[in-house]
This record gives C-alpha cells, structure tokens and sequence, in this order.
C-alpha cells in the first residue's frame, strides 16, 4: 500500500483538485484507492457529495482518534454510475487538537490490506494535521503554480517536510494552471526546475494547463475525467497519474 501526501502551505495552488483528481485518475488505472479529506475546510468532502450535515455523525477521523468509531466504519464510496474510490474525512474537530504525529499511520494500519493507493489532501498551512499527513506517508507530492508566492514557499515546505519525516520520498513538484507558450510561463518551468533540483527531486514532466475546465468541474461537484473527459486538462490529469505510478515503483 502507497500512501501519498498532497502537501503545500500556500492555498489556491490547485491542492485538492490534484488529490480528487489524483485519487480517480488511479482507480481509473484499476487500482484500489483511499482518499483522506484532512482540510478542515472540507471543500473535498464536498465535492465528493458526501452530505457533511447529516452523513458524518461519528464518522470521521476524528472520531476514530478519541475512540468513537472503528476506521471501517467511517469509508464512504464516491461513485457516479461506477464505484470510483472511497474517501475518509478528518472532521472540523482536528483543527482544536494538538495531534500526536504517529496517530494517523497507526489507524491506517487497519486498512493495509484494502488499498492500493491511500490519497491525502492537507491543509494549506505547516501544521499538526500537516504534519500527521506527512509522517503517515510514503510520498509526498507538491502541487505549486506560476506565481512568486508558490515559488518562495518551497524552502519553508521542504524543511518542515525534512523535520517530519526524513525518510520520505518527495515525489515530485507539479506545475497546476501553466501557460507554458508565454514568456512568463517558460520562466516559471526554469524556475521550478531549479527548485526541485535545491530540494532533491524533479518537476514533473507533465503540467496541468490554466483551463475554466477546473472550476467548472468543482461547481459541478465532479472529477476532470467525468465532467469533460475529453478536455486538454483531464488528458494532463491522467498523464500526471501514469508518470506518478510509474515513479513510485522506483
């Protein structure tokens, strides 16, 4: 079982949507696959359709930490006309704790045998939910966008990431909503390139383009691949999947 942090401290750097799109894109390959909604804000979970309201009485992660529930007991299966992959939340609740780094590893031990690939979106800050995230996975991927901001933060990322868990592997940073025909975008690939090299490890080949596909797709509450399948983004989405897997087998 490969579990896989989605991980930046800056927000709006297309995060959750690399996590759901991420998580379907596997599945898509015939994988097993987990996704775990850590952001408090649960814009995942909502995007996913789970109804917050009334699906999630002692059904979360939360629950599960304080010995409420048993994990098993919290997985909700995300399908359209097809089981895709299921998808755990954290619950509001974590955002009051301070959380003992160790506790999420020890409560996926349970689901070993389950999945193939466990997905987890992270809140945008350096925190002890971030933190958990980062010491229960085995890769960490860092979504970042052509912009300064995204750019500085990575040193600050990297040295949390390092302080955390320094046997893990950084799989790679992804370039969400480039426009690599501009002169500005060309400078943002250089600039990412040399900052994955400082930090041990590649940009991705493949980038996601700038496209109102995404937004869209989150308005409709669906994956890249169910709301326009055929679209520049969705072929980029599926693309970053196969480099993925195909890395993590190194």
């Amino acid at each position: 079982m490969k579990i896989v942090a989605l991980a930046n401290n800056k927000g709006g750097v297309g995060k959750t949507t690399t996590a759901l799109n991420l998580a379907a894109g596997l599945s898509k390959q015939k994988k097993k696959v987990l996704l775990i909604d850590l952001d408090t804000q649960q814009n995942l979970t909502l995007t996913c359709g789970v109804d917050i309201e009334n699906d999630l009485q002692d059904s979360t992660l939360f629950d599960v930490f304080y010995g409420y529930t048993d994990i098993n007991d919290c997985l909700f299966q995300i399908y359209d006309d097809t089981p895709d992959f299921d998808i755990i939340v954290g619950g509001v609740g974590l955002a009051d704790k301070e959380l003992k780094p160790e506790r999420l590893r020890a409560a996926l031990q349970k689901l070993e045998k389950q999945y193939d690939y466990i997905v987890i979106d992270t809140p945008p800050s350096l925190n002890s939910i971030t933190k958990m995230a980062i010491k229960a996975a085995n890769d960490v991927i860092i979504p970042v966008q052509p912009n300064k901001y995204s750019l500085w933060g990575i040193g600050s990322l990297y040295g949390f990431i390092q302080e955390v868990n320094p046997d893990i592997k950084i799989a790679g940073l992804l370039l969400v909503g480039i426009n690599e025909r501009t002169n500005l975008g060309k400078q943002y690939i250089e600039d990412y390139k040399a900052a994955a090299k400082a930090i041990k490890t590649k940009l991705f080949k493949t980038m996601i383009h700038n496209s109102i596909t995404i937004p869209e797709s989150q308005d409709y509450g669906k994956t890249i691949y169910k709301h326009a399948p055929r679209s520049t983004v969705a072929k980029d989405y599926m693309d970053f999947v196969v480099e993925y897997m195909k890395g993590s087998k190194k």
